[in-house]
């Protein structure tokens, strides 16, 4: 991809879920870019298409963030610690009517999301789950496959307009989530590890979020 279109892409990601898609028009982005109207469309048919190549763009970064922290861990807690971090620095910046519009108006877009949450996310609380059976951080009576799949039904909520319209932003829902998560799968030693560090991240972190 050239440089050019990446910038676009960027640009167009940044204004979208800060402001909300139908917020933002094409007129918005070029003059982000500080370019042409005109030179946009060289690169851009539309904004549908501009949207689509976007999320495209965001879930391969995603893919290749997650992948690097599953690789650089060897705890299967520490790896889902780390994903709580990494994704709520991604929510704390995100508008929550974004997923919402995106969910209502662009149904090829969604696609792309739930073909994320449902493949890529999903074989990676898997390996996750049997990571940490095998370590003793998880129990050994998990049912893998419907464990994985509970969490992707929970991981819904976070862009849940009855929940964000109130008074949980999606980062908070997400902490809940996680800790909603290890919660019911670790062991007694697990578990008091997961409590001692997610405390530990939302006080460095994110104690302005909570």
């Amino acid at each position: 991809m050239d440089e050019t279109r990446v910038k676009i892409l960027t640009t167009a990601f940044t204004l979208f879920t800060k402001y909300g898609i139908r917020n933002v028009s094409m007129d918005d982005i070029a003059r982000e870019m500080g370019i042409s109207k005109k030179t946009l469309y060289q690169h851009i048919d539309n904004k549908a298409e501009l949207l689509y190549k976007t999320m495209n763009m965001h879930f391969e970064q995603e893919c290749s963030a997650t992948n690097q922290i599953f690789t650089e861990n060897g705890n299967a807690i520490d790896e889902m610690l780390d994903i709580a971090v990494h994704v709520s620095r991604q929510l704390s910046s995100i508008n929550p009517i974004t997923a919402y519009e995106i969910k209502k108006y662009y149904p090829d877009c969604w696609t792309l999301f739930e073909q994320h949450r449902t493949q890529f996310i999903g074989s990676s609380i898997l390996n996750n789950l049997h990571k940490g059976i095998e370590q003793g951080m998880y129990r050994n009576n998990l049912k893998p496959d419907l464990v994985m799949h509970f969490y992707l039904s929970l991981i819904e909520n976070i862009i849940d307009p009855n929940l964000t319209k109130g008074n949980y932003a999606p980062l908070n829902i997400f902490f809940e989530l996680i800790t909603y998560h290890l919660h019911a799968i670790s062991t007694p030693s697990g578990l008091a590890y997961c409590i001692e560090n997610i405390e530990k991240i939302k006080q460095e972190q994110y104690a302005k979020y909570f």
